[in-house]
Parts: structure tokens; sequence; C-alpha cells
């Protein structure tokens, strides 16, 4: 089972592995850039977020054709979502920060899906009293991408015939718990009717043709994510509120009231409709469809996290603890995306046994492969 998820969490695990390292360094941009925060994960993550997001509108259909009375049909494939090259970098100058800063005149860096040998440093800078602001530079180096041409998604597909033209269609995985990970779960609901045979002299032509709307969810939550300001602070000097000195370095106790309540959740959403004409010659269908997708991509950091504050420590700045950084599910970045969209496929026809390939036409090309049982 574990193997058969390794596509599926792709996403989660190089989200994950991003958050336990590079986002609790965006943390320590303190409690002023936590809007910061948000547009540098957003920009990270938003190729593979968007790609995988995306790839949940792809194998829902393989004909135009619909079932009779309790026909069904059922498959498993594989959809493979390809990544511009635009989409593997971004500019840090293009964005308007509060506190960043980086260091060097054109700041570009890798997303989660590019790679690059060479990254920008970033930096803070705060004012500290009316006249004086502090810069913190080279505070950690941008991360570096996984170098992804395409992600990949497993789909189990399910459809059912209902009577006038209509076949209900769905696609689940029930709730997983994965040791050193957390927990997944994805399910889907979709329907397709044959709008044809409403139309006068257009449903005796020689093709098939249906409308199909269909709605996907995936729901993750890595619950390994443990963020505390004394292991991850990165700087030269730190100023700990005597308040907390004892607790923070003595009681292991204040660690686990933040750590119990840590979680990184991962949510994507997808919704299609597309219109599809389909023609069988012999064993093979050859298929066509044109529409619309649309999908939501949501990170949210939960839980209570203790962000450092800059201060004057005498002449220098330094980065203090204080229960006024205490703050309450930092992040929650929702990154949209939708899309005109057109494709192309065919189906092998072996008795029962099918075989397609498909391939829709959008910003993000998608490819579409899969082997099912279908009866009519």
């Amino acid at each position: 089972m574990k193997k058969s998820l390794i596509s599926l969490l792709m996403l989660a695990i190089c989200v994950s592995s991003f958050a336990q390292i590079e986002v609790a360094s965006f943390l320590n941009l303190t409690k002023e850039g936590v809007k910061d925060i948000e547009k540098l994960t957003e920009a990270y993550l938003t190729p593979l977020g968007r790609g995988f997001a995306t790839s949940l509108s792809s194998g829902w259909h393989n004909t135009a054709r619909v079932h009779r009375l309790l026909g069904f049909d059922l498959s498993v494939g594989m959809t493979l979502t390809t990544i511009p090259d635009e989409n593997k970098r971004f500019n840090l100058k293009d964005y308007n920060w509060n506190v960043l800063r980086y260091n060097v005149p054109n700041p570009v860096t890798p997303t989660v899906a590019g790679k690059q040998t060479t990254r920008p440093q970033v930096g803070i800078a705060l004012p500290l009293t009316a006249n004086d602001t502090a810069i913190i530079s080279n505070l950690f180096t941008m991360p570096q991408g996984a170098n992804l041409p395409f992600v990949l998604l497993p789909i189990a597909h399910f459809g059912l015939g209902v009577g006038i033209g209509t076949d209900i269609q769905a696609r689940v995985l029930p709730p997983l718990t994965i040791s050193d990970y957390g927990s997944i779960d994805m399910w889907g609901i979709g329907i397709k009717h044959d709008f044809k045979r409403w139309i006068p002299v257009v449903k005796n032509l020689p093709f098939d043709a249906s409308i199909a709307v269909n709605y996907s969810r995936v729901n993750s939550v890595f619950s390994k994510f443990n963020y505390f300001p004394t292991k991850m602070l990165t700087i030269d000097r730190q100023y700990i509120d005597n308040t907390l000195l004892s607790l923070v370095d003595s009681d292991s106790r204040i660690q686990a009231e933040y750590y119990d309540k840590q979680n990184l959740e991962l949510h994507m959403k997808s919704f299609s409709a597309n219109l599809i004409v389909s023609k069988k010659l012999l064993f093979l269908t050859v298929y066509g469809s044109m529409g619309y997708s649309s999908s939501d991509f949501g990170i949210q950091l939960k839980g209570d996290y203790l962000l450092p504050t800059l201060e004057m420590a005498g002449s220098l700045p330094v980065i203090a603890l204080r229960e006024a950084g205490r703050m309450k599910d930092p992040i929650d970045i929702k990154i949209k995306h939708s899309s005109i969209r057109a494709g192309l496929g065919a189906r092998i026809n072996l008795a029962v046994i099918t075989l397609h390939g498909d391939v829709t036409f959008q910003d993000y090309l998608m490819y579409n492969f899969g082997l099912g049982v279908s009866i009519r």
C-alpha cells in the first residue's frame, strides 16, 4: 500500500521537507515578517501545488458513451503533469516585501520544481527606533528545488450507469495514517450525461457526445512538523527574555506545549466541466474534449508558534523571544488556478478490458494512461 502511494505523497513529502527546514527559517524572519513568509512560501510551492491540483481533474473519462442501467467501469491509471520551465524559478524583485532583504541585485531563485547552484541569501530589515533600522543579512539561503520536470498522480476511478443516459463517477482513497508523516485522504465525485439524445436529428448521428462535471479533493496533515526558535535561530546573537529563560533552556514542557499543537495541513480541490465527443471504430475508440478546470491549493501552518522579535541590546540588534511573540496559525496560503482545456485520446477495447491514453492541452500539459474493466 505504501509503495502505491509514493506518487500521491510526493507533494506532501516535498512540502513537509521544505516546511521542516525552510519554513522554520522563514519563521525566523520575526513576527513582523509573517506576510513575507506567506509570499515566499507561496512563490516557492506554487508550481507543485498547481500541478497536483490540476492533475485531480484528469482521468475522469475515456469515452463520451455512457453505460446502460447498472453498467459500470473500473479503471486504474496515472496522470503525468508537466511543469513549464518558466514556473521553475522566480525573482524576489517581483514582490513587495515588508522586512525581507536579499543580497544580490538580481535575486532569481528556484521554485520547488527547479534547481539552481547559486541561490540568493535572505535577511531582514526592521525599524528599531524612529531613526534606526537594523539589518541582519544572510539569515538563510533560499532553498534548493527538486528539479521536477513533471508530477505523477495515481488514480482509481469507478463509473456506474443510473439510467436516462447518465453515469455517476467516483474516486476515493480512504484516510490513511502513515508513520513518520501523518495522514492523507482523497475523494472525488462526478456525473456524465448523454445530452445528444435530447436533440432531434443530432441524436441519430454516428458518434457519442456527453457533458461531464467532476470535483475532487485531497486533504493531508503532516504531523511531524516541530518548530521552536531556540533550535532554529541561525544568527550569531540571541537574547531571550529573562521571564522565559528557564523554560526555554531547561524545561522541555514548554516545547511540548508548542510541538503537540503544530501541524502542516495541505488541501487541494479541483473542479472541471467538459464536453466530450467519441467515435468507436471496431476495437478502437477515439475521443476528444473541450472544457474548463479550476483548482485550489491551500497550505495552513496550524498551532502555536513563538516567533522572534528584533530588539536592541545596547548598541546591537538581537533576537528576543517574548510571550507577546506567540502566534496562532501563522500561515494560511491559498493558490488558485483556472484554465481552458482541450484533450485528445484513444481507447483500445479488448472484450471487457480497456487500455487508454490521452493528452490534455492547457498551461500545465497533462498525459493520462490507464487500464480498466468496462461492462456496458
